[in-house]
């Protein structure tokens, strides 16, 4: 038995290239966004007149604290009780790293303070604040 296959037959074939496609655009639509979405502070900072200038140096550690109390280390939260741990830890890393501090401008100064106090416990000297210029 001879069975000839006609030219019109179905083919069992999957296109992969719209998928190809379909992920680049992807890629290229993350690429783009996340560098975004890391910029921005989840902290309303205060404001002052005349803010010192501070050069934003790669090995400085930014340390936030949001509204709602969350503590952030280099924009990764971190829970209270861990806090002092971590602060230690990096510190004995590298003992003359600069922190800067992000205080929510609508958190008390006790809250403030608390975090403050906790970063000179931990060991660091080189400690400064974050504020935007009043317009």
């Amino acid at each position: 038995m001879n069975v000839a296959v006609s030219k019109a037959a179905v083919r069992s074939e999957i296109n992969v290239t719209p998928l190809v496609d379909v992920c680049l655009v992807l890629l290229i639509i993350f690429m783009v966004i996340t560098p975004i979405l890391r910029r921005d502070s989840p902290v309303a900072l205060p404001e002052t007149q005349n803010p010192g200038k501070v050069k934003e140096q790669s090995r400085q550690i930014t340390v936030a604290m949001r509204e709602d109390g969350t503590v952030l280390v280099a924009q990764t939260p971190v829970p209270q009780a861990e806090l002092a741990g971590l602060l230690r830890h990096l510190q004995e890393a590298d003992p003359e790293r600069p922190v800067v501090v992000e205080g929510d401008r609508r958190l008390h100064y006790e809250e403030v303070a608390r975090l403050l106090a906790t970063i000179e416990d931990a060991g660091f000297h080189h400690v400064g604040l974050i504020t935007h210029t009043k317009s």
